[in-house]
C-alpha cells in the first residue's frame, strides 16, 4: 500500500490465520515488492496492492516477490548445506521451519528446490483433490513423460486419504509411488508424510522415494 511517494504501508488481513513464521515470510515478500525497482514503480501507481505470498499465485510479480523472500530468509547455500543427508519428511521440515523461522509450506518448497533426491510436494483440499504438485529435479528427470497430477482425486491407499477420513493416528507411512502416479510401471517404495496447513484448510503431503537412484532402479 503506497501512503505517499516513497512511503509504503504493509497491512494484514486479520480474518486469515497468521502464524509468526507465515507473517514473517509475508513481510519479506512485501519488502521484495518495495526493493525490486519494477515492482516499486507499480506500487507507486496503485493505491492498494493486494498480494498473495507463499507461492500460491501464478502472477510473475508475486512469484518474484516470493523468490526474494525465500532467498532473504533461507539463503540457498546455507539451506542446501542443512539438508545434505536428510530425509524429506514432516520431522525434517518441522526442524528446518523452526531454524529458518519460515512456514512449513515455504520450507517444503525450498527443500524441493534444493534437494538432489527424488521427492514431491502435494497440496490436497478437504475433498481429497490435488490442488498443486511440485517435484524435485531428480523426480522431474525420472518423470519426463509423466504429467502433473493436479486435479486428480487421491487414492484410498494413501495416508492422506485416511487422514481426511478422520484417522489421524499416523502422520507418516511407507507407500508406493504407484499410489500417487497411476502410469508408473514399477513399484517404487516411498514415504508419505502429512502436515496440516491450518491457515488454508488443506493438507501438505510430503512424498519421498526411498530409492535415491531411480534411473538405475527402473532399469534393473
Amino acid at each position: 500500500m503506497s501512503n505517499e511517494p516513497g512511503n509504503f504501508l504493509i497491512a494484514f488481513n486479520i480474518d486469515q490465520y497468521w502464524s509468526e513464521n507465515f507473517r514473517r515470510f509475508s513481510i519479506a515478500h512485501e519488502l521484495g515488492h518495495i526493493s525490486i525497482p519494477d515492482h516499486r514503480k507499480i506500487l507507486e501507481g496503485e493505491k492498494i496492492h493486494y498480494s498473495n505470498s507463499e507461492f500460491v499465485s501464478e502472477k510473475p510479480i508475486e512469484r518474484e516477490a516470493d523468490c526474494f523472500a525465500i532467498n532473504f530468509l533461507a539463503p540457498s547455500t546455507l539451506f542446501k548445506n542443512k539438508i545434505e543427508n536428510t530425509d524429506f519428511n514432516f520431522e525434517m521440515i518441522d526442524i528446518l521451519s523452526h531454524e529458518f523461522q519460515i512456514s512449513q509450506y515455504a520450507t517444503a518448497i525450498r527443500y524441493i528446490e534444493k534437494t538432489d533426491d527424488p521427492c514431491a510436494l502435494i497440496i490436497i483440499d478437504q475433498d481429497g483433490y490435488i490442488k498443486f504438485e511440485k517435484r524435485s529435479m531428480a523426480l522431474k528427470n525420472f518423470f519426463k513423460n509423466h504429467d502433473l497430477i493436479n486435479a486428480n482425486k487421491i487414492k484410498s491407499t494413501t495416508l492422506a486419504f485416511d487422514y481426511l477420513k478422520g484417522d489421524k493416528s499416523k502422520i507418516s507411512m511407507d507407500v508406493s509411488l504407484q499410489d500417487w502416479y497411476d502410469d508408473l510401471q514399477i513399484d517404487i517404495p516411498a514415504n508419505e508424510s502429512i502436515i496440516e496447513l491450518k491457515y488454508c484448510n488443506k493438507l501438505l503431503c510430503l512424498l519421498s522415494s526411498q530409492i535415491k537412484d531411480l534411473e538405475s532402479y527402473s532399469s534393473d
